[in-house]
């Protein structure tokens, strides 16, 4: 209201009644979803969606794969840490994880991830930068991503792809929006089925 600029507002988040309450007391900005899954949440708005993108000369495409199966995310319950550890047990294939792992969710990490992690099969490698990045999602032959929650977009979606590994996902949200499946990975909706 105070400045002849134009605005963008991206929604990132969830749909929050409130937000979207608030959203609207405000027409003359410009509203982008991340997906159309996220602009499906919010009817009232007149969005249109702009897919994240990356800077591909960020990323460096591997087609030499080092035989394990990597997760990447934040440490928590709607990402399913736990649901990889359980797809690389079954599978009888070693997982990488990475991410932080906030305070809130340490009780989560501690009593359903943690007790699983020895340091060879299964693998908690701490957050990782972007050469780091490179190295875990590139060097897998696969990246899990059992999502809990209506995923708004998913990034690391599109950055395993980027260094041409395959992602292992459940639907939920944008997933299906950014896999293709069956030709960038695979889309499941159990443990089993990922396998």
């Amino acid at each position: 209201r105070f400045v002849q600029r134009p605005f963008v507002c991206t929604l990132h988040h969830p749909y929050e009644q409130p937000l979207t309450r608030f959203y609207e007391r405000y027409p003359d900005v410009f509203y982008t979803a991340i997906s159309h899954h996220q602009a499906s949440l919010h009817p009232t708005l007149d969005l249109r969606t702009i897919h994240h993108g990356l800077d591909f000369r960020k990323y460096r495409l591997r087609t030499d794969k080092e035989g394990y199966l990597c997760f990447l995310g934040r440490i928590a319950p709607i990402k399913g840490t736990h649901l990889a550890v359980q797809a690389a047990q079954r599978a009888g294939i070693p997982l990488k994880i990475a991410g932080e792992i906030q305070p809130v969710f340490r009780s989560y990490y501690d009593t359903l991830v943690k007790p699983h992690v020895d340091g060879k099969f299964i693998e908690y490698v701490g957050e990782v930068g972007l050469e780091a990045k490179n190295q875990l999602l590139g060097g897998a032959i696969g990246t899990l991503f059992p999502i809990q929650w209506e995923e708004p977009f998913g990034l690391v979606l599109i950055e395993s792809m980027a260094c041409g590994t395959p992602v292992f996902a459940f639907s939920g949200g944008a997933v299906s929006e950014i896999v293709s499946d069956g030709i960038a990975g695979t889309i499941s909706t159990s443990v089993q089925e990922m396998v």
